[in-house]
């Protein structure tokens, strides 16, 4: 009797033994379920719901739900807040209306003064009204000599007797442009002149003598001298003016001519003058 009862108990300790590790293996395998089923989940593909994915937060999904920071804010959206997408709409940037068309686009021109009349002073022709005025102490004198083609007559920039003035040979030319209107209305040619006792200058226009008093007799010193002109002699366009030096010693000098109508000795190069400020003639 005594050992059936050690057996008995012995048989319900072992039961007892086996109920407690099938429990105890029970409660462990209920967690390995749930991985196996996010696992499955995972592997099936990401559950999508109708809000973007965005950054990750520090709460957790499970099985029943969000749960953490996560589960907190689809509570607070779940008890009526505003969302900041819904409160703060995306902002977008100001654009300026273009301005209205007005054809093509005008380019900028690149412009220069290609001519200063201060500059090139010496090349401009010096006129008193409609006569034409020579300055032969002035370097631009040397175009009316056609700069000693063929043949170098005049010695320009030379000081006699204390005044600046071109030294003529005895046989020295001159060619002066000019119009119409300018070549009927000369009269005169006046001329001062640095010569000696004794001494004549005569003039030919354009290779004959324009009257029979086309002659001057010259003294020693500067002198100013008027030697009449026959209409007809001057023509439009480039006149050639020979001077011819007779008797006496030495070569003539010649300070400026004038072409026009006037027989007085004041100098008119005062009257024709260049205004550089306004670079304009004076």
């Amino acid at each position: 009797m005594l050992g059936r009862e050690t057996v008995f108990r012995r048989q319900l300790v072992v039961v007892l033994a086996v109920c407690a590790a099938a429990a105890a293996c029970s409660g462990k395998r209920r967690p390995s379920d749930g991985a196996a089923t996010g696992s499955a989940g995972a592997a099936t593909g990401p559950l999508t719901t109708g809000r973007p994915v965005g950054p990750a937060t520090s709460g957790t999904t499970g099985a029943n739900g969000p749960t953490g920071a996560t589960g907190a804010s689809a509570a607070s959206v779940q008890a009526g807040a505003t969302p900041d997408a819904a409160s703060h709409p995306p902002l977008q940037a100001k654009t300026t209306p273009a301005p209205p068309s007005h054809g093509p686009a005008k380019t900028a021109r690149s412009e220069h003064a290609v001519f200063q009349l201060d500059d090139n002073r010496h090349a401009a022709h010096r006129t008193l009204g409609n006569e034409l005025v020579l300055d032969a102490a002035d370097i631009g004198f040397a175009r009316y000599t056609r700069f000693g083609v063929p043949t170098q007559r005049w010695r320009l920039g030379q000081e006699v007797d204390g005044e600046r003035a071109a030294i003529a040979d005895r046989f020295a030319t001159l060619e002066v442009p000019l119009s119409a209107e300018q070549a009927q209305g000369i009269t005169f040619v006046t001329a001062r002149v640095h010569g000696s006792d004794k001494q004549r200058i005569t003039l030919k226009v354009n290779g004959r003598k324009p009257g029979k008093d086309a002659t001057a007799e010259l003294a020693a010193g500067w002198i100013t001298v008027a030697i009449p002109i026959a209409h007809g002699h001057f023509g439009a366009g480039e006149n050639l003016l020979a001077l011819e030096t007779t008797g006496g010693k030495g070569p003539v000098a010649v300070q400026w001519l004038r072409l026009g109508t006037s027989i007085g000795n004041r100098d008119p190069r005062a009257d024709a003058v260049f205004d550089g400020r306004a670079d304009t003639p004076g």
